[in-house]
């Protein structure tokens, strides 16, 4: 990404603020300018906009003569349950590469009584999971550790293993056994298939069920927050939407919001309600994209995404349509790396080799 605005006069600015404290946020910007940059070539361009209070947006696309300014934001939790679910975010990944390493079906609970923070997650929480699943492998029996307020205990994932209680309902995850977690995650992968069979499966659109090898249940004591994650998107958009004015020279406005959620299970026929309001009270918004970043069968990161168009601004900029397209597929069919479609034969690779080879 960094490469595709080398010579962007304001990339050094978001660099400076991605080696501070706004890492995410930057990142974000950064990914959709540069999947709209790849998507609007060659008819169109993207240039980054400075980071001071005088900028319009976070970047600018320019297409067919016409500039739209594009709005990044994320869809967070309240600044304590914020830090609690990347800190989660941190225990899961942690979890997930210990599989990696250590291969083997595992339930693991976790139990705090006091608040997720970052001193509870590194050493003591690490201590304690380490612990745990050492013991079990060494024993094969179940394992367990505890100190004052953090308990942890590993044992065999069989069928009759405690459940994840979490569903979706009326567009929100509730617990529907009535437990005491706070969280949960199934680890897993797709036995049976090459990595190349999954990457064709995925872009297929087929529906793949991993086999689970891990699964993890959490209990914390969680921070004050609206929990109804619609309301607060439908607020991040008004605020978005209400934020920024533009001057005659701009078409319109794009806005992107990164969201925490599962974008697959959530309720897109409330989100499409909540975007087409906001879009009918806004005359120079052209779009609303809500994006989800996760992993892919190809071991990297692609965006997953959920976009509403302004059907009167696509008339009046009929050139757009094509751009706002390719943007929404482009994770799906294009190396985010490379920006060359994925490789599926071996005639393809070769081909692909020795273009390289000739560029140097």
């Amino acid at each position: 990404m960094l490469k595709a605005f080398q010579r962007d006069l304001h990339l050094n600015s978001k660099v400076k603020k991605l080696e501070k404290d706004s890492f995410h946020p930057v990142f974000f910007e950064l990914a959709m300018a540069y999947r709209l940059k790849t998507s609007a070539l060659p008819d169109g361009n993207v240039c980054l906009c400075a980071e001071d209070q005088a900028a319009i947006g976070d970047f600018t696309l320019q297409v067919a003569g016409n500039l739209v300014a594009c709005e990044c934001s994320r869809l967070t939790f309240g600044p304590a349950e914020e830090v609690q679910f990347k800190i989660l975010d941190l225990v899961y990944d942690y979890i997930a590469d210990f599989a990696k390493t250590r291969p083997g079906k595992r339930l693991i609970r976790i139990k705090l009584t006091e608040p997720l923070t970052p001193q509870v997650y590194n050493p003591r929480l690490l201590v304690r999971l380490k612990k745990a699943i050492n013991q079990f492998d060494r024993t094969s029996k179940r394992g367990g550790t505890s100190d004052q307020t953090i308990e942890v205990q590993v044992e065999a994932l069989s069928p009759d293993s405690e459940k994840i209680p979490f569903e979706y309902k009326d567009g929100r995850v509730i617990d529907a056994l009535g437990t005491s977690w706070t969280a949960a995650l199934s680890i897993g992968d797709i036995v049976g298939h090459t990595e190349r069979e999954v990457a064709e499966m995925y872009r297929q659109g087929i529906k793949m069920e991993p086999e689970e090898h891990t699964r993890v249940l959490v209990e914390f004591p969680r921070a004050e927050s609206d929990y109804d994650p619609y309301k607060r998107l439908r607020q991040r958009i008004n605020d978005k939407v209400k934020q920024t004015k533009l001057s005659e020279k701009y078409f319109g406005k794009l806005i992107f919001i990164e969201c925490p959620f599962d974008l697959r299970g959530a309720d897109h026929e409330r989100i499409q309600r909540i975007a087409e309001a906001e879009l009918r009270q806004s005359s120079n918004t052209i779009g609303i994209f809500l994006c989800k970043r996760e992993g892919n069968p190809h071991y990297r990161h692609h965006y997953s995404m959920i976009g509403h168009l302004n059907n009167s601004a696509a008339r009046a900029l009929p050139c757009l349509g094509p751009v706002i397209e390719r943007f929404q597929v482009f994770d799906t069919k294009l190396d985010p790396i490379t920006g060359e479609p994925y490789v599926l034969t071996r005639t393809e690779a070769s081909n692909q080799a020795a273009k390289h080879a000739e560029n140097g």
